[in-house]
């Protein structure tokens, strides 16, 4: 089974801080028993099942972007933005696409124990694939947030009007186009 790194869903904390611990009580309203210990004891270092993050995310998008289609997406930006304005601040502000394209793959395994993830890419063709193989059974709701993900990588390297699609035709290989 594939896990997932804890710092992902520690975003959480954040973003019902921001939105008001109202928020964060309807969304353990909602919580199975499971799902509500797994969130409560979830360490940022800690690896945790994919399909438990999954649920965690789509439940908290549901009560912090009621009816909004892109809120698992709205997710992932804020885990980018969060995650890589820390200790990164400095460097982000200074790094290519190219760059960030080619450390794909090591972003990818700070957040999953699993699959082979690669950035193809340039920028003048303002046009970037993120591919992911060796993942099949990876939850729709995961696939969403890594979109965002990209968005807000892309955000603040300072690349706006971001359009990103996934392709889910092929499990073996899941792809997001990035358009700008």
């Amino acid at each position: 089974m594939i896990k997932y790194k804890g710092t992902g869903i520690k975003i959480l904390n954040h973003l019902f801080a921001s939105h008001g611990q109202d928020q964060e009580a309807k969304f353990l309203a909602i919580l199975t028993p499971e799902e509500k210990e797994g969130y409560e004891n979830i360490m940022a270092t800690s690896w945790v099942p994919i399909d438990l993050a999954a649920r965690l995310f789509a439940k908290a998008a549901e009560v912090l972007f009621p009816g909004d289609c892109e809120g698992l997406m709205k997710i992932g930006r804020e885990q980018a933005l969060n995650n890589l304005t820390g200790i990164y601040k400095i460097l982000i502000r200074i790094t290519t696409l190219n760059f960030v394209l080619s450390q794909t793959a090591l972003l990818w395994k700070t957040y999953f124990d699993q699959g082979k993830a690669q950035g193809l890419g340039e920028a003048e063709k303002k046009k970037a694939i993120l591919r992911v193989t060796g993942i099949p059974d990876m939850p729709k709701a995961s696939r969403q947030v890594v979109a965002g993900y990209v968005v807000g990588v892309l955000e603040l390297i300072n690349i706006k009007n971001t359009k990103v699609r996934h392709m889910e035709s092929n499990p073996q290989c899941w792809e997001w186009e990035i358009t700008w």
